[in-house]
Order: C-alpha cells, then structure tokens, then sequence
C-alpha cells in the first residue's frame, strides 16, 4: 500500500525527471489516489489510478523511479482508462516543478463510485465520505444526482468514448505493426507493453475487428510473407525467420493455411 507521502515524493520525483527532460506533464487523478491526496479520506491506497501525458515517456519513468524508490511497478498506471475520459469535470491539485496535477470533482468521484462494479466495503466508505462532502443525506439522493450527473456526463462525453475506442485500438494495431517479426511476441507481454489488461484487449479486438491476437498476428505475418516471397533471392527459411518462425515447416503449415498454398506453390504462381 502506498501512503500519501510515498505518493508524492513519487510525483514530485516524476516532475523533477520530466523538468530535467525539458518536458512537462499532466496528471489526472481519480479513484484512490484522490480520496487519499485530496480528500483525505484514506491513509494509503493500493496504487495511483490516473489520466496522464506524455503517457510513453511517464511510463518508462515510472518503472525507473519504481526500481530507484522501492515503489510498485506499477505506481502509477492508467487502467482506470476504460471508466473515465480526459475532458471528465476536474479541478487543480497541485502544480509541482514538470508536472501539473489535477483531480476530478468530487461529483465525478461520486458517481463513478456509484457506478463501480468493485462495491466492496471500500467503496462504500468513500461513498459515504463523498454524499457526507457533497451534503447528499440519503441514498434516493445520491442516486437522484447520479441520474442527473449522467446526462451531463454523456453530454460531455459524446464522442469522447468513441474516440477513446478507437485510439486504444490503433495503439494495439501499431504495437504489433512494429513488433509482428518479433519471435518473442505473446499476448500477455503485449498488454503489459502499452499497459492494458489482456482481458481489455481481447475484448478491444473481438469488438471492433471480429478478431483474436493470434489470428491478427499471424494476418500480419502472412500478409508480409506474400511479399516477401516475390523476392526470388530470399529462401523461404530465411522468410520464416525475418517473420519471427524458427521452424521453416511450422511457418509453412500456417501460410498454406492462410492462403491455401504452399509457400513454394504461391512463389510459382507469382
């Protein structure tokens, strides 16, 4: 668990090393990381749920300050993600040398704790600190309000969630664009890679494309190979290899599967 100390000695770390980089950043904070740094409702939280630019570059500072502080990996992550869009209602927090930090309001907070599926005793502690703060004495009230937020939310977020959809999804298209001939390439890494949960991505894919990781990397891998094969000085071995197949014959099968020839038969048609 991190304590609000550790958590901003994290962040001002974080500012320091964007500054130094010539960069600044923006975070968004939600979730337990809010309720803790600026409500005080809590000690500590389990990590710091956030929206945040420059995302690659904080990224890979994370994990450094992680390694140097003894911090989770994981810190400070975005899988809140998928609940939450960069125009929510926000207000400052704090403003740190590279790094400028804000929160949503406590209404956001509210509603999207009322809309969590994590109902457990946590939740309905900060629930009751949030109706407590918000004046909200009853739980006809609360939901009253959360009907009444959510027409404003969707408002402001028509579009929004769409666009979210499709950015998330051509962050994994491009993942594996770049990384397709990697031999090491696998789900999990992946997902851990651009820092979604594989569970989120198959769903991305299976939504949006009616596809499965393995069936649109080897789309990827095959597609490359039919241009590869036109060239008459690469031996098939060494096209299986520049795919990422260390068995000529596996990636034999699987070309013949997916065109329905043989390597050798497609380069005589060509």
């Amino acid at each position: 668990m991190l304590t609000k100390g550790k958590i901003m000695s994290g962040l001002r770390r974080l500012g320091e090393e964007l500054k130094e980089l010539g960069m600044n950043g923006e975070i968004l904070l939600t979730g337990g990381a809010a309720m803790c740094l600026v409500h005080s409702a809590r000690d500590m939280t389990k990590d710091v749920d956030a929206l945040y630019e420059p995302k690659s570059e904080i990224n890979r500072l994370v994990k450094l300050i992680a390694e140097q502080e003894g911090l989770p990996e994981d810190w400070l992550n975005d899988g809140v993600k998928g609940f939450i869009v960069a125009n929510a209602p926000s207000e400052e927090f704090i403003t740190l040398d590279g790094l400028k930090i804000s929160v949503v309001t406590p209404e956001y907070l509210l509603a999207m704790k009322l809309m969590s599926v994590r109902y457990g005793e946590k939740d309905a502690d900060d629930v009751r600190f949030l109706m407590d703060k918000l004046e909200l004495k009853t739980a006809d009230e609360a939901f009253g309000f959360l009907e009444e937020l959510g027409v404003a939310v969707r408002a402001c977020n028509d579009g929004v969630i769409v666009d979210n959809v499709a950015r998330n999804l051509q962050q994994v298209i491009s993942y594996m664009e770049a990384h397709y001939c990697d031999p090491d390439i696998n789900f999990v890494s992946m997902a851990s890679e651009i820092n979604f949960s594989v569970s989120y991505v198959s769903a991305l894919l299976k939504k949006n494309l009616d596809t499965t990781f393995v069936k649109l990397l080897t789309s990827m891998r095959m597609e490359k190979a039919r241009e590869l094969l036109r060239s008459p000085a690469l031996k098939i071995i060494d096209v299986a290899e520049q795919l990422g197949y260390a068995d000529p014959y596996y990636f034999s099968h699987c070309f013949k599967k997916y065109a329905g020839v043989s390597p050798k038969e497609y380069r005589s048609y060509e």
